[in-house]
């Protein structure tokens, strides 16, 4: 091989490999933002692209929930998961976990990553979070997913009446006794069949 022919082939081959690197899945990269409440609030980024989809996991979850999401979206998409506070390695000293609260801590991360246009991805009361969050980013988001949500906050009296029985029946155990509730509720999440260990 001449000389010439070498340097053009191995200048080809940096070339191809700059390019790839410039359009492959950026590395997930974990942080922390602060939430109005000052608890910490832990998020993990991955990917690159238009719109960014940030998933919201259920109650008792973490980001975990949603790995094989960012293992299929990040190819073609900014992927932003997070850790609620009091879940995962999120912050455990809030006084009021409310939903309002939990949307502030999306839009906190949103606003930490400069994130200008969103989906938002919410599972169970993910959801619902989910809508609370846009509300505070406005303009920002140009959708959001409900997944197994069944109150979206939309102003419907009939929806709202009818959300407020269901969560005065689901949430009755809990008040009455919430370490039972709280064990019966989670094995009754699992499949039959389901590995013993993993369900405790």
């Amino acid at each position: 091989m001449t000389r010439p022919y070498r340097i053009l082939v191995a200048a080809t081959l940096a070339a191809a490999a700059l390019l790839l690197g410039a359009c492959a899945p950026k590395a997930p990269v974990t942080g922390t933002v602060t939430a109005a409440d000052q608890v910490a609030i832990k998020y993990e980024t991955a990917g690159r692209g238009e719109p960014a989809l940030v998933f919201v996991h259920c109650w008792t979850c973490n980001r975990g929930y949603w790995d094989k999401q960012v293992e299929h979206f990040a190819k073609d998409h900014q992927v932003v998961r997070l850790d609620l506070a009091g879940h995962g390695e999120s912050g455990r000293e809030r006084k009021d976990y409310t939903v309002e609260a939990f949307g502030g801590d999306v839009a906190a991360v949103v606003e930490k990553l400069g994130l200008q246009r969103v989906v938002l991805i919410g599972y169970s009361m993910g959801g619902s979070v989910s809508v609370e969050a846009a509300k505070r980013l406005g303009d920002r988001v140009i959708g959001v997913v409900g997944i197994d949500t069944f109150y979206t906050g939309f102003d419907v009296p009939n929806d709202q009446k009818k959300a407020a029985q269901m969560m005065g029946g689901f949430l009755k155990p809990f008040d009455e006794n919430y370490p039972e509730a709280s064990a019966n509720f989670m094995r009754s999440s699992f499949a039959p069949g389901a590995d013993p260990a993993l369900i405790e």
